[in-house]
């Protein structure tokens, strides 16, 4: 069965027709009866996820809707669309919300002092050290520069053939460093900001240590050189984090960034972007973000503000 409460449609997308053919969206469908417990995905509820979105995809012909992208964990197209295909989608019981595929952004950091990580550095529980040995963090952000001391002074060619020791993994959906239109497998850091979060996250430098000096990095490269990216990049890089969770033995999701225009003051689990960081979540994945960077004491914004997703704010 499918939804039967109407299709939220982001009501921006009718004012880009004004002077626009196409405008890019993030199509939600329905998910009530799709099971998201455990981080390996059935192959039942894989083809379930697959056979409705073929279905969408089948309804609209390729002048309506320019698809570029599919999740595997989620119900979730990603493409442009035309007036006439947005028409079409508007009492399709199979979609939940069509989106805008706006805007994400990068927030700011803190450092380890703050936090008194260094006291945990030197503990041991059992026989086992607690600073994140056998974990690995999925880092969502701008890239990782994995050439630093503080990830084991890496190569190009040492993170490629997968020989990094610190950085183990990723993926570039940024790779033109502007327009986020092409992609490759170097999330080399072109901003700053990841290689930062990355740090405060893992570093095993000995002046400079991160929180878990002991866990394993994996970069997913979201953000151009000025630091934004499209929003849809957000949920290709959750659903990244999560489909390869069992091969990189990720357990944590990290995001220092937030959705422009989507602060709330209660949980926001409609939003599409923390429905999907929701359910990475609800698979057994820590998952972290930011609770925004637009000073507001009274809001949060997503992906933050879904219901299993630990928000993190600014001292």
């Amino acid at each position: 069965s499918y939804g039967s409460e109407g299709v939220s449609i982001d009501q921006e997308i009718y004012s880009e027709f004004v002077d626009k053919e196409y405008v890019s969206v993030i199509i939600a469908l329905v998910e009530e009866d799709i099971e998201h417990e455990g981080i390996e995905i059935s192959s039942e509820t894989k083809k379930l996820i697959e056979d409705r979105e073929l279905e969408v995809l089948r309804s609209l012909s390729e002048s309506e809707f320019k698809f570029k992208r599919k999740l595997g964990s989620s119900p979730v197209l990603i493409g442009e669309i035309s007036k006439d295909g947005l028409e079409k989608l508007e009492n399709d019981e199979r979609v939940k919300g069509v989106y805008k595929n706006g805007i994400i952004t990068i927030d700011l950091t803190t450092s380890t002092n703050q936090i008194n990580a260094t006291l945990l550095h030197s503990r041991v529980i059992g026989s086992n050290k607690v600073n994140g040995s056998g974990e690995t963090i999925c880092i969502i952000d701008s890239g990782i520069d994995y050439t630093q001391s503080a990830f084991g002074l890496c190569t190009n060619d040492t993170f490629l053939n997968g020989s990094c020791l610190k950085v183990i993994g990723g993926v570039d959906y940024c790779a033109d460093d502007n327009s986020c239109s092409t992609e490759d497998l170097d999330p080399m850091d072109a901003h700053g900001h990841g290689t930062h979060v990355a740090g405060i996250a893992a570093s095993f430098d000995e002046n400079f240590t991160g929180v878990a000096p002991g866990a394993s990095l994996v970069a997913i490269k979201v953000f151009n050189a000025s630091g934004s990216a499209p929003a849809a990049s957000l949920l290709t890089a959750i659903d990244w984090c999560r489909t390869n969770a069992s091969a990189y033995n990720i357990s944590v999701i990290s995001m220092s960034l937030s959705v422009s225009g989507s602060e709330s003051s209660s949980a926001c689990d409609a939003n599409t972007f923390a429905s999907s960081a929701n359910d990475a979540a609800n698979a057994g994945i820590l998952t972290i973000a930011s609770s925004g960077n637009s000073g507001l004491t009274t809001k949060i914004a997503a992906p933050a503000c879904g219901s299993n997703v630990t928000s993190v704010g600014s001292v």
